[in-house]
């Protein structure tokens, strides 16, 4: 692998991190949890139906689609600041936490949505964003030889 590829691919967790940011903030943005046609489909009906049966359901699931945002925005901020700060550096445990973050979010997603296919817009997209976290780590792993392990070694 040679050296440009491996000293920039910090750029690839730090997009990764953009992209997670830019989902949660889609996701903040939706005036309810069925305005992504993902979960209107699995529930069979539209929002304004799900509001005349139950509202409560409504509020329950808008308030989980927003959480979601927000955890998905925090989660890109601090991958794309990590990306920045330390990756870029070359600095060993920023690699580790980013590999880290990668499997436990991965690892999260699978289990928690594995009924659901892949081709939901949603999963499709944490699919590419940890694609191209682990790509960027994967490929930055010869820039990280004989870098410090920690920040002020």
């Amino acid at each position: 692998m040679s050296a440009p590829i491996s000293k920039a691919a910090w750029i690839l967790p730090l997009l990764a991190g953009l992209l997670a940011i830019g989902a949660g903030l889609y996701l903040l943005a939706q005036p309810d949890g069925l305005a992504i046609p993902a979960h209107a489909n699995y529930l069979h009906m539209t929002s304004a139906q799900l509001r005349a049966s139950n509202p409560v359901m409504l509020d329950f699931i808008t308030q989980e689609v927003r959480l979601i945002g927000v955890l998905l925005a925090g989660t890109g901020f601090l991958a794309a600041a990590v990306s920045w700060g330390g990756l870029r550096r070359g600095q060993r445990w920023a690699w580790y936490a980013l590999a880290g973050s990668t499997l436990a979010s991965l690892g999260t997603v699978l289990v928690c949505t594995g009924h659901h296919p892949i081709t939901d817009e949603g999963f499709l997209g944490l699919a590419v964003i940890a694609a191209l976290q682990a790509l960027g780590l994967l490929l930055g792993t010869s820039a990280l030889r004989g870098a410090p392990a920690s920040p002020g070694t």
